[in-house]
């Protein structure tokens, strides 16, 4: 069971990606719009849309480095402990 310091950690993780994506997603929007492409307001929206899709992704990816990065200390702590 999580302590309300590691749950905490993590919601502001989740919470930091997530505003990153909007912000990334909303820029790229503004600058399509800024070409012509599409209308501002389709292309934040869409942009914004995309961000938080993309957040999604990154917390993902984040979370698997972080179960290797785990295996790989669990490991050579294993190897270090039976080389004594």
């Amino acid at each position: 069971m999580k302590t309300d310091a590691e749950k905490n950690k993590e919601f502001s993780t989740v919470l930091a990606d997530m505003v990153k994506g909007l912000f990334s997603g909303g820029a790229i929007g503004v600058l399509v719009s800024i070409t012509g492409l599409i209308p501002f307001e389709r292309a934040v929206w869409l942009g914004l849309l995309v961000g938080a899709l993309a957040s999604f992704r990154f917390r993902v990816m984040r979370k698997k480095q972080m179960e290797k990065r785990r295996k790989k200390e669990e490991e050579k702590q294993n190897t270090e402990t039976t080389e004594e």
